[in-house]
Formats: structure tokens, C-alpha cells, sequence
């Protein structure tokens, strides 16, 4: 792989992490990729296949298998959603014309036993419920989610529900660190009675589905002002620190930063774009984490765009240092945030789009850094994600060149 490393470490820097302009390559997929995501999936969907097969449990029980679905499997079916049709999925023919337009046996996001398993075809949602946000937790902005578990039934009515997980934490930022806590159990038990699902079938006849979970996910995002709050004695120099950064200016610009670095935490954050520009990345690095705990200490609330441009330059800085594998650590939180992201009912697409895009360079050096360290899925995972949220056609077409370029080994 050092070839590769080199190649990348001579040409990656010089692209953009934010976006240019308004192209969109949403939702587009490179073909290398799709083809090797097509074989992988059905490469893992054979492993856990032959593995259900040594249980000899009884086939109507299969779907409470003790093998794991792999995160391999789980990756491919996530890139492969909504264009894979499951050829084991069985419809049942008694079901109504409306729902039948329901069950089009795609893959999901994230697969269960059940849509892999043939002569089986998993529950589908029939009516979403969102929870209702507390009140307490709105005044105090807190963040958080929630995993219910429960049973449905023939009827596609849940039963048996209890709380798996609950979690808070700021899940704008994606560097955050969630803790356990209770504060919106209540509001998703009774959100999670109220869901409606067509069953879950077993050779067409409806069965109960056991142990089935849901995520309900509370985030200020669309409550929150999500604009720059800055005393209006600051304003007006923080101005002119935003002026001399974009003349590029940048000795006038830390003079200024350094000067009115203890009156508001954005003035550490331009700080921080500033040595990240100057090619300081350890400097740029020790600034942003002073962001953030500054941030976090005097209450400020953050744009999630901060919070994610933040994240954006660490992952940024540590791979320009060659760190590839603290970016590696980094992913855990992250895919905290990006679970969040696409379940929150809060975020507006246009906002989606404007993180996705920011986010673009920073899948592709988690994609560098894993195919570096010798995880070629995991790395062309995160490849399909750049790739998918290119911010202008010269980044999509450098994505497409080192695509191809790595090929052979794909």
C-alpha cells in the first residue's frame, strides 16, 4: 500500500473542505464501487448464511439466529440501499393493494436476520411516530436518543416494549461524547406503542417478530438558532477579523484573534482556520479542542456547522501528519453523529446537504486512512460516502481518478 499513501499524501491537500458553489453529486455512486459492494455483500450474505445453516435451528426460527450480520455487510447493504432488491424476500399475496406498494423488498440501511433468511419478508413501517420532545429537555438544550426494543405482532402492533438504550450528548457535534441517561425514556415508550408495522411474514403467512429495536432520536436541530451569536462589542471586530481572513491577511487576522481570544470562543475558532490555512496542524488542532471546551464551559451555543467544520480540519490536520490511525479512532463518535443526522425529523435537507458537503473531504481521508492501515471495506465505504456529497465536478472527478486508481485492489 505505500504507493498509495505517497500518491495521496503528493495531491489530497489542495482540495477544498468546504463546498464551492452548487453542485450536487447527491446520491450518485461510482460504479467500481457499486460492483465491489454488489460482490462483498453477497460474499458476507453467504458467510451468514452457511453459519445459520450449522445451527439446524428450525426454519421458522431462524430470524432470532445467534450469528452476526458483519459490519462489512452491514456497510455494503448501507451504500447498496434502496437500489438491491432481495431475491429471498417472500410477499405475501393476501396482502391489500396499498400495501403491496409498500414491500419492495430492497435492502435496508441496516439489515436484520429476517432479509436475508428466504421465505421470509421483514416487517415494514406502516405509520412512523415521532416522540415528543420534553420540555425540560428543550429549555435546557439537551440532546439525546433513545433505543426501544419490543415485540410485533401478526397484527403489526408492538408489544413487550422496554428501553435498551438511552443516551445524551451534543449530536451536532461529531466529536461528541454521549452519557447514559433517562431523560426521554418516557416520550419513546409512548411513542414506540404507537407504532404501526406491516408484519413480519414466513412463507406469506404473518408471524411475530421478536426483539425488533427502534431509535428515536431528539435534537435541537430546527429549534435552536443555529446563526452566530457574538456580543455586539465584539461584533464589529470580529468583522474585521472575518474581512482580513478572506484578504488573507493573516498576521493582521491573528492580532486580532489573539487580542479578543478570551471575550468569544468563535475568535479561537478562527484562530484555529487560520493556523490550519499556515499549515500549523498541530497548532490548528490544540485550538479546536479549545473551541470546544470553551464553548461548552461558558454555554455558548454552537452552529452545528462549527462543530462539524471543527471536525473536518482534526481529521484534516492528523492526516496531513500522517496519523492515520487516530483518524481511525475518531469513527466511532462520528458514526454516532451520522446515525443521528439521518434519523433526526428536525434537520431541513438544505442543512443536510451543507454538512454532508463539508464532510465530503473528510470521508475520503478516513477512506485514505483505513485503506492505508489494510481495511479496504472499510475504506471504500467511506470513499462511497465522499463521493456521494462531492461539493464541486473537480472534487468528484478526483474522487473518481483515485477510485480508479485503486481498483485492482477492490
Amino acid at each position: 500500500m505505500n504507493h498509495i499513501k505517497i500518491w495521496i499524501t503528493l495531491l489530497l491537500i489542495n482540495l477544498p473542505l468546504i463546498a464551492q458553489g452548487n453542485f450536487t453529486n447527491w446520491g450518485n455512486t461510482n460504479r467500481i464501487l457499486v460492483n465491489y459492494f454488489e460482490k462483498v455483500f453477497e460474499d458476507e450474505k453467504s458467510k451468514f448464511l452457511q453459519c445459520v445453516a450449522l445451527e439446524n435451528l428450525p426454519p421458522d426460527d431462524q430470524i432470532y439466529t445467534d450469528c452476526k450480520i458483519s459490519e462489512v455487510l452491514v456497510d455494503s447493504a448501507y451504500i447498496l440501499s434502496k437500489t438491491k432488491r432481495l431475491d429471498s424476500c417472500d410477499v405475501s399475496e393476501n396482502l391489500t393493494s396499498e400495501d403491496q406498494k409498500k414491500t419492495n423488498c430492497m435492502i435496508s440501511r441496516n439489515p436484520v436476520p429476517s432479509e436475508l433468511l428466504d421465505k421470509f419478508k421483514k416487517f415494514e413501517s406502516k405509520r412512523d411516530i415521532s416522540a415528543r420532545y420534553p420540555k425540560d429537555m428543550i429549555q435546557k438544550e439537551e440532546d439525546g436518543y433513545v433505543i426501544v426494543k419490543f415485540d410485533i405482532n401478526q397484527l403489526g402492533n408492538t408489544v413487550n416494549h422496554e428501553i435498551q438504550e438511552g443516551l445524551c450528548g451534543k449530536l451536532i457535534d461529531p466529536q461528541t461524547e454521549l452519557k447514559p441517561c433517562e431523560k426521554f425514556n418516557d416520550s419513546s415508550l409512548q411513542a414506540a406503542k404507537k407504532l404501526k408495522y406491516l408484519p413480519t411474514y414466513y412463507k406469506k403467512m404473518p408471524i411475530t417478530h421478536k426483539g425488533v429495536k427502534h431509535r428515536f432520536t431528539f435534537t435541537m436541530r430546527g429549534i435552536s438558532n443555529p446563526n452566530i451569536q457574538i456580543s455586539p462589542k465584539s461584533a464589529r471586530t470580529y468583522s474585521k477579523l472575518l474581512s482580513a481572513i478572506k484578504n488573507n491577511d493573516f498576521g493582521t487576522a491573528l492580532i486580532i484573534a489573539n487580542e479578543n481570544i478570551e471575550n468569544d470562543s468563535y475568535f479561537i475558532y478562527q484562530k484555529a482556520s487560520i493556523k490550519f490555512s499556515q499549515k500549523k496542524y498541530i497548532e490548528t488542532m490544540e485550538l479546536l479542542e479549545k473551541f470546544r471546551l470553551s464553548a461548552m464551559n461558558k454555554g455558548k451555543e454552537i452552529g452545528e456547522q462549527y462543530y462539524v467544520s471543527s471536525f473536518s480540519m482534526r481529521v484534516a490536520s492528523l492526516f496531513s501528519l500522517g496519523r492515520y490511525q487516530e483518524i481511525i479512532d475518531l469513527e466511532k463518535n462520528y458514526k454516532i453523529y451520522t446515525a443521528n443526522s439521518q434519523r433526526s425529523t428536525l434537520i431541513y435537507s438544505s442543512d443536510r446537504r451543507i454538512t454532508a458537503n463539508m464532510l465530503s473531504m473528510t470521508n475520503f481521508y478516513m477512506g485514505i486512512a483505513y485503506i492505508n492501515t489494510g481495511n479496504i471495506p472499510k475504506g471504500a465505504f467511506h470513499l462511497t460516502l465522499a463521493s456521494r456529497s462531492a461539493s464541486s465536478q473537480a472534487q468528484s472527478d478526483y474522487y473518481d481518478s483515485f477510485i480508479e486508481q485503486i481498483s485492482s485492489y477492490l
